[in-house]
């Protein structure tokens, strides 16, 4: 697994040599997507409109019609109160016949080797078009089954010669909607910023939401399917959507995986641009 590891990063210091386009398609793409006054003018029209549909609503809507909405709450909670219950394995796969978690209702726990907790960390080489080349970093774990954090960091190297550096880093708070071994789904809220090389409008924090769909199928194989997205000032929004396969050795996961980053304005329905990369990485569970 360390010569995994050496290899990533001298794969990733050999193509960071090679010559790449700036950051100018980027910065287009994010001049393009904006609407000049935009956050102000969105609250303008919620402004506007909150009289007319608070009338509707007041008008229209009796406690019928919230019965459905308050039954929906009521089953997701019911839902959501399993996580509790949850307890995990060192790692995926790690005992016969168990993949990721238990539930301490139902199974008999091993003497003290399922915890309330778990962690990963990884490394990873991404490869993202015209954007360059860089490396990705990544922590997310769950402190307890119903509360976890989620970090990251991604950063580009856009030439060779004068190398540009832009990076985007994130942090948010994890949360559960169900866990389970052949299907567990989180949210990540939080915040989000690009530093670096980019667009001034990049610069300031944004609001980061995230939904992570994760499946431990069988052994060793493992999925991942996340989509996040960072909202910014006058109207600018990034999309970050992922799959991911890996294949587990010990406490250890190799995996590949397939990014697309989309920019867009939050009014329009076509994007402005859009880059896909390739990543390839390591994680190691603990």
């Amino acid at each position: 697994m360390k010569r995994i590891f050496t290899c990533g990063i001298l794969l990733s210091l050999l193509l960071s040599s090679s010559p790449l386009f700036a950051s100018a398609a980027f910065d287009s793409a994010v001049e393009a997507s904006r609407t000049p006054g935009g956050s102000s003018s969105a609250k303008s029209k919620e402004s506007s409109g909150g009289a007319s549909s608070s009338a509707t609503s007041s008008s229209g809507v009796n406690g019928e019609s919230e019965d459905p909405t308050l039954m929906l709450l009521q089953l997701l909670g019911i839902l959501w109160l399993h996580n509790l219950g949850v307890r995990y394995a060192p790692y995926p796969y790690s005992f016969d016949g168990e993949r990721a978690l238990v539930w301490d209702m139902h199974d008999n726990l091993r003497d003290g080797e399922f915890k309330i907790h778990r962690y990963a960390v990884e490394t990873a080489f991404v490869c993202m078009e015209e954007l360059g080349v860089g490396n990705q970093t990544r922590f997310e774990g769950m402190f307890l089954p119903f509360l976890g954090l989620y970090a990251e960091n991604l950063l580009l190297c856009q030439t060779s010669c004068n190398p540009d550096l832009s990076g985007n880093a994130g942090l948010a708070l994890r949360l559960p909607f169900f866990q389970t071994n052949p299907l567990s789904l989180y949210m990540d809220a939080g915040a989000a910023i690009w530093y670096g090389d980019v667009h001034c409008i990049l610069r300031e924090p944004a609001f980061l939401l995230g939904l992570e769909l994760r499946s431990y199928p069988f052994k060793p194989l493992t999925l991942r399917l996340r989509l996040e997205a960072q909202g910014y000032d006058d109207d600018v929004d990034l999309t970050f959507f992922e799959l991911e396969a890996g294949l587990m050795f010990n406490r250890w996961e190799v995996f590949i995986a397939s990014h697309t980053l989309t920019v867009a304005n939050a009014e329009q329905d076509e994007p402005t641009a859009d880059w896909a990369s390739i990543v390839c990485g390591v994680r190691l569970y603990f």
